[in-house]
C-alpha cells in the first residue's frame, strides 16, 4: 500500500505576462477609484500632515 510518484522531465509552464482580462480589471478598478474620489472632491494636497 505504498505511494509512488512519477517525475516528469518537463518543467511546468508559467505565464510571464498577465492575461488581458487581468490588465483590463486593473485599469478599470483604477478608473472607478479615481472617479469615486473625484466625485467626493478629495484633494491630493490635504491630509493629516499638511501645514
Amino acid at each position: 500500500m505504498g505511494l509512488t510518484f512519477a517525475l516528469q522531465d518537463e518543467d511546468p509552464v508559467f505565464a510571464g505576462v498577465p492575461e488581458q482580462a487581468a490588465w483590463g480589471m486593473l485599469i478599470g478598478s483604477f478608473g472607478l477609484a479615481g472617479g469615486a474620489l473625484r466625485r467626493r472632491g478629495v484633494s491630493a494636497g490635504g491630509g493629516a500632515f499638511a501645514s
